[in-house]
C-alpha cells in the first residue's frame, strides 16, 4: 500500500493535466485503507468440535455391547488443515477409548467430518459419573469436548457390627450385610437379600423392598445374628432391579467358626485312677481342655490360663501378670491348624484337640475351694484376631 502511494505521487507530479483525478483516487485510498487493512490481515480459519451423542450409560457388572457416540468437527473462516483427535483418559472405564478415524483434513471443500468414538466398560468399572475429554488439534490450535459416561450399578460389603473385619465370623457375632445401591440414570424398584447354609438350606429370603423413586442412592443393611447358626462358609445373594429391567447380582460369603472347651481336672499327676479326692499342697495335678474347632480358616491357636497363687505350669510358658488380681497367665501355643484352609477355598473344619498340663501346687498354697480361669484366642488366616471371655474352672485344694 505504501508503495502505491508513491507511485501515485510521482505520477502526478510527472503529469499536472492528471493531478485533480489522481488527487482524488489518492484520497479514497487513504481513506479505505483503515477497512481493508484488517480484512486482509485478520482473515485466519478456525475450526470446532461438538459431539452427537454427549451422555453414555452403562451397568456396572456387565461389560457388554460397547456405546458409540460421534465426534463431530467443523471448520470455519476457510480453514484448511489437518485435524488430530485424541480422547482420555484412556482407560477410563477398565477398556481402551478407540477413534475411528483418529486423523482427517480439512480444506479444499471439505468443511466438516465425524469420527466415531467406540466406548466400552468393563465388567469391574466401579458404579460412578466419569469425565471423557475428546481434543482437537491443528497446529497450536486446540479445541475440546467432553463426554459424561454414567456406570449404574451397586456396591456391597459385609461387616461384623463395630468392626471393620469381614468374611470370618465367631459365633457370637452379627452379620450386616450392606448393600449401597447408586444408579444415576434409573430408579432402584427392588432389593432382596438371600443367605444359603452350608447345606445348601435357605435361611434368608427377604422379599423384595422397595427403596423409593426419590432415592436413586439407596443404602440398605441386613444384620443377621449367627449366635444360633452352625460353623461353616455360607453364600448370600443380594439382588437390585431397576425401572428399566435391567438387574444386577452380587454373590459372596462369610464364614462362621467356633472354638470351645470342656475342662477336666485330675487331683492328681499323672492322672490315675486312684487320685485323692482333693488337690493335695505340695503335690502336682492334671489340668486337662478338649478343644474343638469348628469352622473355616482357624489359622493360629493360643490357649491361655490364669492360676491362682501358689500354683504354676513348669514347662509351660508364663505371659507374666493376670488381668484377674492375685493370678499368674500362662499360655500353650497350639500353633498353625493344618485343617484351616486360606480365604476362598470353602469347606469346613473340625478338629478335637486336647491341651493337657501339669500344674505344680506348693506347700504353702491357700487351702480350700480355688478357681482356674481359661480362654482360647485364635486368628484366621486373614488374620483378624478373635478371644473368648475367661470360664472358670472349680477346684479344691487341702
Amino acid at each position: 500500500m505504501i508503495d502505491l502511494l508513491r507511485s501515485i505521487m510521482i505520477f502526478s507530479f510527472r503529469s499536472p493535466r492528471n493531478s485533480a483525478a489522481i488527487f482524488l483516487a489518492t484520497v479514497l485510498v487513504l481513506g479505505l485503507f483503515p477497512l481493508v487493512a484488517p480484512i486482509v490481515r485478520g482473515q485466519t480459519g478456525d475450526f470446532s468440535i461438538s459431539s452427537n451423542n454427549p451422555v453414555l450409560r452403562f451397568i456396572a457388572g456387565t461389560g457388554g455391547t460397547p456405546i458409540h457416540a460421534g465426534i463431530i468437527v467443523t471448520g470455519t473462516n476457510g480453514f484448511a488443515g489437518n485435524i488430530t483427535l485424541k480422547a482420555a483418559p484412556q482407560f477410563v472405564l477398565g477398556d481402551p477409548l478407540v477413534l475411528t478415524p483418529s486423523t482427517h483434513s480439512l480444506g479444499n471443500g471439505v468443511e466438516t467430518f465425524t469420527s466415531d468414538l467406540k466406548v466400552q466398560s468393563s465388567p469391574t468399572a466401579p458404579p460412578g459419573t466419569y469425565t471423557i475429554n475428546v481434543t482437537a488439534s491443528s497446529g497450536g490450535v486446540s479445541h475440546a469436548v467432553s463426554i459424561t459416561a454414567i456406570v449404574d450399578g451397586a456396591t456391597w460389603s459385609t461387616f461384623n457390627t463395630g468392626s471393620s473385619r469381614s468374611r470370618v465370623f465367631n459365633a457370637t457375632d452379627t452379620v450386616i450385610i450392606g448393600v449401597k445401591v447408586s444408579s444415576f440414570t434409573y430408579t432402584v424398584q427392588q432389593i432382596a437379600v438371600r443367605i444359603v447354609s452350608p447345606s445348601n438350606n435357605i435361611l434368608i429370603n427377604k422379599a423384595p423392598m422397595t427403596p423409593g423413586a426419590q432415592n436413586p442412592n439407596y443404602n440398605y443393611h441386613y444384620a443377621y445374628p449367627v449366635t444360633n447358626a452352625g460353623p461353616g462358609l455360607y453364600s448370600y445373594y443380594i439382588s437390585a432391579i431397576w425401572s428399566n429391567s435391567k438387574n444386577l447380582t452380587y454373590a459372596n460369603t462369610f464364614d462362621i467358626l467356633r472354638v470351645s472347651a470342656s475342662p477336666q481336672v485330675s487331683n492328681c499327676y499323672p492322672p490315675q485312677n486312684s487320685c485323692p479326692p482333693a488337690i493335695t499342697r505340695g503335690t502336682s495335678y492334671g489340668l486337662n481342655f478338649a478343644l474343638s474347632i469348628q469352622g473355616n480358616e482357624v489359622h493360629n491357636l493360643i490357649f491361655y490360663i490364669d492360676l491362682p497363687t501358689g500354683q504354676t505350669a513348669p514347662g509351660v510358658s508364663s505371659a507374666g501378670s493376670s488381668p484377674i488380681a492375685g493370678y499368674t497367665r500362662y499360655y500353650v501355643a497350639i500353633g498353625y491348624l493344618s485343617g484351616g484352609l486360606p480365604d476362598g477355598e470353602g469347606g469346613n473344619t473340625n478338629i478335637s484337640w486336647n491341651v493337657g498340663l501339669k500344674v505344680d501346687v506348693s506347700s504353702s498354697a491357700p487351702a480350700g475351694q480355688t478357681t482356674v480361669y481359661y480362654h482360647p484366642t485364635w486368628t484366621t488366616w486373614q488374620g483378624f484376631a478373635y478371644s473368648d471371655p475367661s470360664s472358670p474352672v472349680q477346684e479344691t485344694v487341702q
